[in-house]
């Protein structure tokens, strides 16, 4: 496509769709994807919309449709008359068609028109970018890749949807759980705890706070084995603290090996016995994907989980940790407290999208707060608190924060086993 090319759009479709409205002004309650999206080629087609939108909630008497004097007086007051076309293009769109039945058509029709133009000019933007060499690559490419996304994840109409549609699913998914020993759901490998909690569920978006040093990433790690190993989920890590070589010390750690051994390379036959079962039972598996890039932000975490759920059914994702990650969303400009709340709401979003549940680790701050942001909280279905008694005797507690399903401000006592960095 040359740049002279014109960009595709449809005015038929629009006027039609614009037309249908005014004949049924409820079907603005149905398209409110397309009344948030700029999908309108014709900015007059767009200040029309608007008009109609606003006599629409201000009057309750629209049975007959919307009034051709009440929207021509609304543009006229507020300035936009003129911009909008004049009467002549109000007058030319209220009878474009005889109807307002064949709404559904004219509004797939202008969102298809517009995926279009958004798939081009973001192609178009992401070539001119790759041709500025300062650009950083991967981080463009990303960006790019979930602007586009965003901006294409929009429907003509959304149809109703009823509960009772999901009466046969939700059996066929009682009936999964009934054939699952024990707890269903991604689980802590803690009975005491994990009987509270019931199990992390689709959708849910956990979270571990805690000081540093006090065990965060050994729990989330034994979550890990406890989802991929143990039960053959696949798992992904996201973590921004650990290379792949601690991760893997630290995952024979809580298989029994101390890690004088490990960081040593010599064992005993006992030891060496167990390293060549865990180490065995992790090529066997082969369904723990980590990426431990420096650096990485929420686009990123969001593009690779989407991959790796397609070709992999990622059961389970762990952030390690929230504080850490970037969220380019925010504006460059953003305080931290605002970046942090954009990668919550994003981890949120990605649970219910890719039906998964999400982990993220949390820092605590003096206060013994969440660092940066209510928002974490807020967005979280668990929180979980590492709370240390008696570090010599290994004594803690895991404190439930917030369990959205089930019983919050209970402390769950454990014992923390630093030479196997894990929680019983």
């Amino acid at each position: 496509m040359t740049n002279l090319q014109l960009l595709p759009c449809s005015e038929d479709f629009e006027k039609g769709l614009l037309c249908s409205i005014r004949y049924r002004p409820d079907i603005l309650d149905e398209i409110h994807d397309v009344l948030r999206a700029d999908v309108f080629y014709v900015p007059a087609h767009a200040l029309i919309l608007e008009a109609f939108a606003a006599v629409a909630q201000r009057s309750s008497l629209l049975a007959a449709g919307i009034d051709f004097l009440a929207v021509s007086e609304y543009l006229r007051t507020s300035g936009k008359l003129e911009e909008a076309g004049g009467l002549q293009l109000l007058d030319e769109i209220w009878d474009f068609v005889p109807t307002g039945e064949n709404w559904h058509y004219y509004a797939e029709g202008v969102v298809e028109y517009y995926q279009r133009r958004v798939a081009i000019l973001e192609s178009q933007r992401l070539t001119e970018r790759m041709y500025d060499l300062h650009s950083p690559v991967q981080e463009t490419i990303r960006e790019t890749a979930e602007r586009t996304f965003a901006k294409l994840a929009i429907q003509g109409s959304q149809p109703e949807k009823m509960l009772k549609d999901h009466a046969h699913d939700f059996l066929d998914i009682l009936q999964e759980r009934s054939q699952v020993r024990g707890i269903t759901g991604i689980t802590f490998g803690l009975p005491g705890l994990d009987e509270l909690i019931g199990g992390l569920q689709p959708g849910d978006v956990g979270v571990i706070a805690a000081d540093t040093g006090v065990g965060k990433s050994a729990l989330a790690l034994q979550v890990v084995k406890t989802t991929a190993l143990d039960r053959g989920l696949a798992s992904a890590l996201f973590t921004l603290e650990m290379p792949w070589v601690q991760i893997m010390e630290r995952m024979h750690m809580q298989a029994g090996l101390p890690l004088k051994s490990l960081r040593r390379g010599t064992f005993a036959e006992c030891e060496r016995i167990t390293l060549t079962k865990t180490t065995e039972l992790l090529i066997q598996r082969n369904n723990i994907f980590i990426e431990d890039d420096f650096g990485q932000d929420i686009s990123g975490i969001c593009s690779r989980s989407r991959l790796l759920k397609t070709k992999h059914d990622i059961k389970l994702i762990v952030v390690d940790y929230l504080q850490l990650v970037g969220a380019a969303e925010a504006g460059r400009d953003a305080n931290r407290e605002r970046e942090v709340a954009a990668v919550s709401h994003r981890l949120k979003t990605l649970a219910h999208e890719l039906d998964i549940v999400v982990l993220s680790l949390s820092q605590l701050n003096d206060q013994g707060r969440l660092r940066e942001s209510r928002t974490i909280g807020q967005d979280a279905d668990l929180v979980l608190s590492i709370e240390p008694l008696d570090p010599e005797t290994q004594e803690y507690e895991i404190l439930i924060r917030k369990h959205r399903n089930g019983q919050s401000g209970v402390a769950v006592p454990v014992k923390f086993l630093g030479e196997r960095m894990r929680f019983e």
